[in-house]
């Protein structure tokens, strides 16, 4: 069976009952002396007043505050040493803050409540964006919670500037890092804030060497990433760098140059043990490879024949 439900955007009846039966009682017990009567009936009109009023108190107190709730509250916070302490007490689970559960009910009461007109119990803010009087819908809030293996795949955070989407990348990047989780932001965006919260995450984790921040436009401030650091076949260098080559075309002959002359350089450098870097194929590309010639030469000599040297001086 479900709750039978009552809209609460109604007027508070309930107050007007009780303070009808408040002042009824304190008449009969003020002037019970004056109309010349017996007290007795008076004062018994004035406990029997009493209790009528003691009916409604719950019902009054209990749209008031549903009323009351629609004003909004103040934003809560946590301390990251807090957090990072409650954090154990959240095994298997992500916490996303306080809040309290969307079900049937409340789409119910917020339908209703803008049929009323939420503005005569909570006047709009031009400093708050949003519908602040959805968060008073559900009365008191709690920890949200939900399992981690929920998490699994993709996860999907929309909304306005200012709703909160920063905030809920801290709580989620915060226990990742706490939880000793590899975690890899990709922000177009450049948002500072989250990259201080990420940082904060690790030194609070105890290993602050954690954080690694990648930013082309600040050299001094960011780490140096090599495009050319791993690969499986020597021909993947030259086609990571010539993609950068713009070409109007799929098939475009300088391109196609220009990847055959990398291919042929990083060849070279592979053949003398030397790991290709961008520093180095720009200078054979630009000064001449006659020199990674010689030495490739002497290397493949080196190993096919040891006495190459001696056996070419002496003809």
């Amino acid at each position: 069976m479900t709750a039978a439900y009552a809209d609460p955007w109604r007027p508070n009846y309930e107050r007007r009952a009780l303070i009808l039966w408040v002042v009824v009682a304190v008449l009969a017990a003020v002037t019970a002396g004056l109309w010349g009567l017996p007290t007795g009936a008076f004062h018994w009109l004035a406990w029997l007043s009493l209790a009528m009023a003691l009916t409604w108190v719950r019902g009054a107190v209990r749209i008031a505050s549903q009323h009351e709730w629609l004003r909004g509250h103040h934003l809560g916070c946590i301390a990251p040493e807090d957090f990072a302490a409650r954090l154990p007490s959240w095994s298997g689970d992500l916490w996303l803050g306080w809040g309290f559960d969307w079900l049937p009910v409340h789409t119910q009461l917020a339908l209703d409540l803008m049929r009323a007109g939420p503005e005569q119990f909570a006047p709009r803010d031009p400093q708050r964006m949003g519908a602040t009087w959805l968060h008073g819908l559900g009365g008191r809030d709690g920890d949200l919670r939900i399992p981690l293996s929920h998490t699994d795949g993709h996860m999907l955070i929309v909304g306005v500037t200012g709703a909160g989407k920063t905030r809920t990348f801290d709580l989620l990047v915060t226990q990742a890092v706490l939880r000793g989780e590899a975690v890899l932001i990709i922000d177009p965006k450049g948002d500072r804030d989250l990259r201080d919260t990420a940082q904060r995450a690790c030194a609070l984790a105890g290993t602050p060497k954690r954080f690694v921040h990648f930013h082309p436009a600040f050299p001094a401030q960011s780490v140096r990433i090599d495009p050319l650091h791993s690969f499986n076949r020597p021909s993947e260098l030259a086609s990571r760098v010539a993609a950068l080559i713009p070409s109007e075309t799929g098939n475009d002959p300088f391109k196609s140059f220009g990847q055959m002359a990398l291919s042929n350089v990083v060849q070279g450098l592979i053949a003398v043990d030397e790991r290709p870097s961008l520093v180095s194929l720009r200078h054979y590309l630009e000064g001449g490879a006659e020199a990674l010639v010689e030495r490739a030469l002497r290397r493949h000599y080196a190993a096919c024949r040891p006495d190459w040297e001696t056996e070419a001086a002496t003809q």
